[in-house]
């Protein structure tokens, strides 16, 4: 038996790498290996397909909107993501969850992954008061601390199948790191960010953009987050370096920004970047009010809402979930709904709100929030339970077939953003 279970997981591997980034094939090797042909046996693979057949808005989600129930979704999405940590043999978090002839496999971890979500682990842990998710957040960082190279840059990929250097890795994980010093005082956590972004300021170009060692070695103004990490190490150390680093950026993604909030040279490939992806939208967007929020530079902040007043009309408008890309003028032809874009847009109406106190981005969060907790997962094992389909429906384009850990880390952070909201709504109307 135990010769089979590696069998079929080597095939896995195989059909996962050969597949990858192939057009046409990858969506029929997607088909073949995660797809209902050899998985309708699998009654949880048949549940999930048969939830994807509703159709989501914004008047179909009938959520309990008090502050307990947000809590039990934040919980189950949690527990998901600490238990696939148990699962793993090396404290990492997987990349993805996905079917395979009727099994269910996990990737293997994810460096880039595990190190932003060791930041939302201790969000957790620090507002529920939770010692087991704050040494599921140590764990992370130690797992982390495995795959620096001596320059200073992490890799790309899962630890099945790690690459070479990554900018945008690196920052990610740059984040989980900073967070663990700033919550343990230790020092190898602030040594390895220093050496981290020393590397990545070494291998900017004169532009403020980063191609070399960057996906597909294209200059993505997602970016954003990168200078984010630099910024938040900046403030420890006081390295002016980094500041100017990351302004050269952020110049650079707002010159690829149009006057109606759109971006240019924002998809992670060169065939759809005249139509970005969602997630990567969300990104850059995330990237720049987090940078505002660190700065206190106006510029930031303007252009973050632009773009989110633009998604929030279009939501507003259609009543439906945001599409999974969108064209120049802000029009999309997909059929299909990324839905880790969708938390991290949430997420991003929601600190807009903590900035603005304009409640129509706040009003867009929460029924955004409602739409992504009817499509979480309440049934299944430890591996599916808790979790969200990375694409809706489960067969769309974006991570098909697959849970990804990614989109489960932005659902939690955008829940937590709701809790603390509600909580402080509900403590100052008291006070009255």
């Amino acid at each position: 038996m135990m010769f089979i279970m590696k069998f079929i997981n080597s095939i896995y591997l195989e059909f996962n790498h050969l597949f990858r980034h192939k057009g046409i094939l990858r969506r029929i090797g997607i088909f073949f290996v995660r797809g209902p042909l050899f998985n309708f046996y699998n009654l949880t693979f048949c549940r999930v397909l048969i939830s994807s057949i509703k159709k989501l808005s914004i008047d179909g989600s009938k959520i309990d909107n008090s502050l307990n129930t947000t809590k039990d979704h934040i919980n189950n999405a949690v527990n998901w993501i600490c238990t696939n940590q148990k699962l793993q043999p090396d404290d990492g978090v997987p990349a993805t969850v996905s079917f395979c002839f009727g099994k269910i496999i996990s990737s293997g971890s994810f460096p880039e992954v595990t190190g932003y979500i060791i930041k939302t682990l201790f969000d957790y842990s620090k507002i529920f008061n939770s010692g087991d998710v704050f040494e599921s957040a140590i764990k992370a960082c130690e797992f982390e601390l495995n795959f620096q190279n001596e320059k200073g840059w992490f890799p790309e990929g899962s630890v099945s199948t790690l690459k070479g250097p990554s900018v945008f890795n690196t920052g990610q994980i740059v984040h989980g790191l900073i967070r663990g010093f700033n919550e343990t005082g230790d020092d190898k956590y602030l040594t390895s960010c220093i050496k981290a972004c020393d590397w990545i300021i070494k291998v900017q170009r004169a532009d403020g953009a980063w191609s070399n060692y960057n996906y597909r070695n294209l200059p993505r103004t997602y970016d954003s987050k990168v200078s984010e990490s630099l910024l938040e190490v900046s403030k420890i150390t006081d390295n002016k370096e980094y500041v100017q680093s990351a302004q050269r950026n952020l110049n650079y993604v707002l010159i690829n920004q149009k006057f109606n909030g759109w971006f240019y040279n924002c998809d992670n490939t060169i065939e759809n970047n005249h139509a970005p992806l969602l997630h990567l939208i969300g990104y850059t967007i995330d990237g720049l009010l987090n940078c505002y929020q660190l700065t206190g530079e106006e510029m930031y902040y303007k252009a973050s809402k632009i773009s989110l007043e633009k998604l929030m009309h279009k939501f507003e408008i259609t009543k439906k979930p945001l599409p999974e890309r969108f064209f120049s003028n802000w029009s999309s032809n997909s059929t299909s709904i990324c839905v880790t874009g969708l938390a991290q847009i949430s997420l991003c109406w929601s600190n807009l709100f903590n900035i603005n106190d304009d409640n129509r981005f706040l009003n867009a969060a929460l029924k955004m929030n409602d739409i992504l907790k009817s499509i979480q997962f309440n049934y299944g094992g430890p591996k599916i339970y808790g979790a969200l389909p990375g694409s809706y429906p489960f067969w769309g384009d974006y991570s098909s077939y697959a849970i990804n850990s990614w989109g489960v880390k932005y659902y939690i952070d955008a829940l937590i953003s709701e809790y603390l909201i509600k909580s402080k709504l509900i403590q100052n109307s008291n006070l009255k």
